[in-house]
């Protein structure tokens, strides 16, 4: 979808502490148009700082990180006032994961195998959703 001249990108946070997969990521999130990537944090407490700082609208979230796991560091950020989307991008594919997820209130859950052909289609939606308003 081409976005208009003067639409603000949606802003993301990558919390991945794998560098070769959030190079993946960042990679994949320079071809998307109307997107933009303001941070990237490593670990949960890093995370919560960041989101803090930089109120991202959607937040790519990993499950295993150090100091927090995934699943703590978005049940923290969807209680703020105004909640970022979560999406969360594990490698642990299960259904007690995604339950997990979908219990706390994430918007979506992409395995990292198949992430780029999954994660498009929701950060589309997200991005045409926006424009509507």
């Amino acid at each position: 979808m081409a976005t208009p001249p003067n639409y603000e990108p949606l802003q993301i946070l990558l919390v991945e502490d794998n560098l070769t997969f959030a190079t993946a990521v960042k990679d994949f999130l320079n071809l998307v148009n109307g997107v933009k990537l303001v941070g990237h944090a490593t670990n949960g407490p890093q995370a919560i700082s960041q989101t803090m700082q930089l109120h991202p609208q959607l937040i790519l979230m990993d499950i295993g990180l150090h100091g927090m796991n995934g699943f703590e560091v978005a049940s923290l950020v969807l209680d703020l006032a105004q909640p970022p989307t979560v999406i969360f991008l594990s490698m642990h594919d299960g259904e007690a994961y995604r339950n997990k997820a979908k219990k706390i209130g994430a918007d979506g859950f992409v395995s990292k195998t198949n992430f780029a052909t999954d994660l498009f289609p929701l950060i589309d939606k997200l991005i045409e959703k926006r424009m509507m308003h």
